[in-house]
């Protein structure tokens, strides 16, 4: 299968020298090899347990005889490599942190063991549909999402002229990653934030919305 301009999928010319060799072979792994095996599981009728997006997209690819066909798969595939490579840096970061919070927080370690193992028991892992179940290993989520947000890899936006939102006065050139008067003890790692009567409160402000973006910079890979 030949790839963009310079690529041939299984080895071959990779017509780039120097530093940028490696970044366009792995460009060239992430974006082929996982969705021509999507390809091959969706055409042998294997599915997964939860929905899949590359499933979707091939399963609205249009037949081999439409003339776009090669340019629509080409996007689908594209979509999925984005969604991969969006994905990884913030999803191990996130995990690491998520390390490094209960290792360095025994107590709220122990009260999240507990949850699962009372919920979910000894015989599987827990599941999507568990959540409702699990408030305080949410709440976990949501507070490591908030003490230390993934958002910093990212390039800051500033805004380019004065502006006011919900009463918060943004002055030009203003950029911010994190916002200290909103939480008490913001530097803090405490779960029981997000949590009211055992559950979670919804008038909590959410941080895990900073890390799929606002407006029209929203990331719809959320719903998958």
């Amino acid at each position: 299968m030949q790839g963009p301009v310079g690529f041939s999928e299984g080895s071959v010319e990779l017509k780039i020298s120097g530093t940028l060799l490696l970044p366009a072979q792995i460009s060239l792994k992430t974006l082929y090899p996982p969705f021509e095996e999507a390809k091959h599981d969706f055409a042998n009728g294997k599915k997964g347990l939860y929905p899949s997006m590359a499933a979707e997209l091939i399963d609205r690819l249009p037949e081999d005889s439409v003339v776009n066909r090669a340019e629509v798969e080409s996007i689908a595939q594209n979509v999925c490599g984005i969604a991969c490579v969006a994905g990884a840096e913030t999803t191990v970061n996130l995990a690491l942190a998520l390390l490094y919070a209960l290792g360095s927080h025994p107590g709220i370690q122990r009260k999240g063991q507990t949850e699962i193992d009372s919920v979910v028991g000894l015989d599987r892992l827990p599941a999507v549909t568990d959540i409702q179940d699990l408030p305080y290993l949410h709440a976990i989520v949501k507070e490591v999402g908030r003490w230390f947000t993934v958002v910093p890899l990212g390039i800051p936006h500033s805004n380019s002229e004065d502006d006011e939102h919900d009463g918060f006065s943004f002055r030009k050139g203003s950029s911010s990653f994190r916002i200290t008067d909103v939480f008490n003890k913001p530097f803090e790692s405490i779960p029981e934030r997000y949590l009211k009567d055992g559950q979670i409160d919804p008038s909590v402000p959410d941080a895990e919305a900073a890390a799929f973006g606002h407006g029209r910079r929203y990331a719809r890979f959320n719903s998958f």
